[in-house]
């Protein structure tokens, strides 16, 4: 098949376009680099690889998008460009891409898998599909959940033929953002801090906090099963998978062991750390993709802070790498 990738440089998009490559697909990637890195793809075989360097979420030109896609002769569209910040002003980016992905779909009227969040419904009692109620963690969720609303809505009016939604949770792995951004996730950041022999390491909150971690090539498998799904034809308006819940401090203590440290940890209590769990309804990648996590968070941390140190690098980086794809992989 031919897969359309937004975002395919960046963590988790980079991990989904070089399994789709090594299965023999080919794969056209859009993305500006801003949170993406052109190294995350190295070594994949150029020949099943076409790669923008462009900023998708301008409207404006979501013609030429779709275009381009329509030219490589996409089978189908897979979304995961999304913004990542704390700032309310950025999320302004998150509804752009939004609604250039959709007027994408609007005009190339092909299948579609699309990345969101388990952010778009914090509300462990419901599923957050449309007409339930639904708890969104902030402007970030809110766009997800706009996003998974509108899909419904343009395949009941026959525009999308049919389409996958994932919402994954808490995903973290090799090539994920370790330096270089203003928003780091908690794993990254703390295995940063390790590696870097900070002392003592800080860390917000008491360590009680619970976050159902997934690897990111369990993750991985969940799209592929996804794009599995919409190739047969089939459409999922709702899939949640993440791992198990696994406090802050299990995941401290599973990175000193790892990376070998003696740093002593102080725990900043009452500083502000979002959700206290993420208390999710149970997950149905199983019952739905036949998905379930295989990588424990001992082994994930593990394969992470291996590679980090394989790659020390990413713990220094000031910005990332804005060059086109082909300067680098030449």
């Amino acid at each position: 098949m031919k897969i359309a990738v937004t975002g395919g440089a960046g963590f988790f998009g980079s991990h989904v376009v070089k399994r789709l490559i090594q299965n023999g697909h080919f794969v056209f990637v859009i993305d500006d680099l801003s949170r993406g890195h052109s190294e995350n793809l190295r070594g994949v075989n150029k020949r099943k690889l076409s790669f923008m360097l462009a900023d998708f979420s301008d409207p404006r030109h979501a013609s030429e998008w779709a275009d381009l896609i329509s030219r490589d002769g996409a089978d189908i569209l897979v979304h995961m460009a999304s913004p990542m910040s704390h700032n309310p002003i950025d999320h302004i980016v998150g509804l752009e891409l939004a609604a250039s992905y959709l007027r994408c779909l609007e005009i190339l009227r092909i299948p579609t898998v699309y990345i969101s969040s388990s952010s778009a419904n914090t509300d462990p009692g419901s599923r957050g599909l449309r007409n339930q109620t639904f708890r969104p963690e902030g402007l970030y969720g809110m766009t997800k959940a706009f996003i998974e609303w509108a899909l419904h809505d343009l395949k009941e009016t026959g525009i999308v033929p049919n389409y996958v939604t994932l919402r994954p949770s808490n995903l973290y792995g090799p090539y994920e953002v370790f330096s270089g951004h203003t928003h780091i996730h908690v794993i990254p950041n703390l295995i940063r801090k390790v590696l870097l022999g900070s002392s003592p390491i800080e860390v917000l909150g008491d360590g009680s906090q619970t976050r159902p971690f997934t690897y990111v090539e369990d993750g991985v498998q969940a799209v592929l099963n996804a794009i599995e799904v919409v190739r047969r034809g089939k459409t999922l308006p709702l899939v949640l998978f993440h791992g198990r819940q696994v406090s802050i401090r299990d995941v401290v203590e599973h990175i000193m062991k790892e990376a070998g440290s003696n740093s002593k940890v102080t725990w900043k209590k009452g500083a502000h750390v979002g959700v206290v769990s993420r208390d999710l309804p149970p997950h149905d990648g199983k019952l739905l993709l036949g998905w379930k996590p295989r990588v424990s968070i001992k082994e994930g941390i593990r394969k992470t802070v291996e590679w980090v140190k394989a790659n020390p690098g990413r713990l220094t980086m000031e910005k990332l790498d804005n060059r086109p794809l082909g300067s680098t992989l030449a």
